[in-house]
């Protein structure tokens, strides 16, 4: 639950702030890519659960694919975004964020969706 919680707040909360700490990081590409298919793998269980929770609204679905677009940017050359479905490391955190969301209760997925619903 906790590793959970923290992949949706860098993802959703402190992107902005996650997108330039990374950019003057001393992280290796493999660790940054490491951590972004973290959180495109977050991301993708928050979509799944968002739209169970307050439907398809199209400001939520503009900044979902904001928050998206912004990590696959910082996936390197050597991963494509069309290759993650196949990439190991991406499915075990896949499967993780998965097994880990089960953890989320209610109140706390909804304010999940709603800071990416209002995010500016």
């Amino acid at each position: 639950m906790i590793y959970f919680a923290k992949r949706f707040f860098c993802a959703t909360f402190a992107l902005s702030m996650m997108l330039s700490a990374s950019a003057n990081s001393d992280l290796t590409i493999e660790e940054q890519n490491s951590l972004t298919k973290g959180d495109l793998a977050s991301l993708q269980v928050l979509s799944e659960l968002c739209h169970q929770t307050i439907d398809k609204r199209p400001q939520f679905q503009q900044n979902m694919q904001r928050l998206i677009d912004q990590n696959q940017r910082i996936l390197s050359r050597s991963t494509s975004v069309r290759e993650l479905p196949q990439d190991h490391e991406y499915q075990s955190l896949l499967a993780e964020s998965k097994s880990n969301s089960q953890e989320m209760s209610q109140p706390e997925l909804k304010a999940a969706c709603e800071e990416v619903l209002n995010a500016q």
